[in-house]
């Protein structure tokens, strides 16, 4: 029984090796679906873009509800100290957003790498 398991294992060992043989006459082209002349470089670029309009985004609906929160306070101490902070942590999220962009290519320059966000 032993005989027989290491023979067939050795016979699918074997088969393994020529059936990409047989395989490699069909030859099967997948198109870029990113462009012909996408680098991984131009695929960051895109995609940092895609997060940079999102946070911006995201940044100015903080400040409308910060807004408000500081509107619709009454007079409440703690709801305006929220509403400030909250207008505070926007306005900064929103400056390093717009900052992004030069942190990465100044990260980039500083690595050597030879392409630039745009």
């Amino acid at each position: 029984m032993k005989k027989h398991i290491n023979s067939l294992l050795a016979f699918l060992l074997l088969s393994a090796f020529f059936v990409p043989l047989a395989v490699s006459a069909a030859r099967v082209e997948i198109p870029n679906p990113f462009g012909p002349d996408s680098t991984i470089w131009t695929i960051l670029g895109r995609l940092i873009n895609w997060a940079f309009y999102i946070a911006a985004f995201g940044g100015v609906i903080a400040i409308c509800v910060a807004a408000f929160i500081f509107l619709t306070s009454a007079g409440d101490p703690e709801k305006v100290k929220k509403g400030r902070n909250l207008i505070t942590w926007a306005i900064i999220g929103i400056i390093v957003i717009f900052l992004s962009k030069g942190i990465i290519n100044l990260l980039l320059e500083i690595l050597g790498a030879e392409a630039r966000i745009e």
